[in-house]
């Protein structure tokens, strides 16, 4: 089994399992009721390419703002992913990472839960080219400001289509 693969599912059973110790602890006190206006994360996950048949390490980075009309259910973010890795093709061997830069919309069904939805760029060795990014995620936060977020994703490319699966680690503030 590669190596790298081994480590994509070891960070992500450890996160899930973190999610699932801490996740549902509650504050004995909120500060207000209100989610943190600003969020800032890192990102670790997998993303499988379609193309290549590849799972890629993924790191990524994501500012959010959460606008506090419509009682916060309503944000935006810039998303900014790069998958490493390599794949092997009929002609050999290529070096196949990846960089996605991506402003997305985010919206809150619940406080917790969200979709989000946009496009942006993907840029790599081999092409350069528009993507969209559909995905869900579901923000546990521990102690007021540390959030622990499960996300899966989809992209999609006129030829590229990707799907990602990850936990953030954030940090909430107004």
């Amino acid at each position: 089994m590669n190596i790298c693969i081994v480590k994509n599912i070891l960070v992500l059973a450890f996160g899930f399992c973190f999610c699932l110790v801490y996740g549902q602890h509650e504050p004995s006190e909120r500060i207000d009721k209100h989610p943190h206006q600003d969020n800032v994360e890192a990102y670790s996950g997998v993303t499988y390419n379609k193309q290549h048949k590849t799972n890629l390490f993924t790191l990524g980075f994501d500012y959010e703002h959460r606008f506090n009309w419509l009682d916060y259910r309503l944000g935006i973010s810039l998303l900014s992913d790069y998958e490493f890795g390599h794949s092997y093709d009929r002609n050999g061997y290529e070096a196949d990472s990846e960089l996605l830069i991506t402003p997305v919309v985010n919206f809150y069904p619940t406080e917790k839960f969200k979709v989000f939805a946009g496009g942006g760029m993907l840029f790599s060795k081999e092409l350069t080219e528009p993507i969209s990014r559909l995905g869900l995620g579901y923000e546990f936060e521990i102690h007021h400001k540390i959030l622990i977020i499960p996300n899966v994703a989809l992209d999609l490319g006129k030829d590229y289509q990707a799907y990602l699966a990850g936990i953030s680690l954030g940090i909430g503030f107004h």
